[in-house]
């Protein structure tokens, strides 16, 4: 997955920068991937793991 930020934002956001308030034109799923490295379908396939 490509996502479009620039290394200021980066920085921003690893310098404790709110993701949301750094990289407002990412959606939250691409946000959601910076921050975990799992993507939407990877957190349905966890949950089903789990519930089941």
């Amino acid at each position: 997955m490509d996502i479009d930020i620039t290394e200021e934002q980066l920085v921003a956001w690893r310098m404790g920068e709110l993701i949301q308030n750094v990289m407002p034109h990412l959606s939250p799923d691409e946000r959601e991937v910076l921050m975990t490295g799992y993507n939407a379908e990877d957190w349905e396939k966890l949950f089903d793991i789990l519930s089941s």
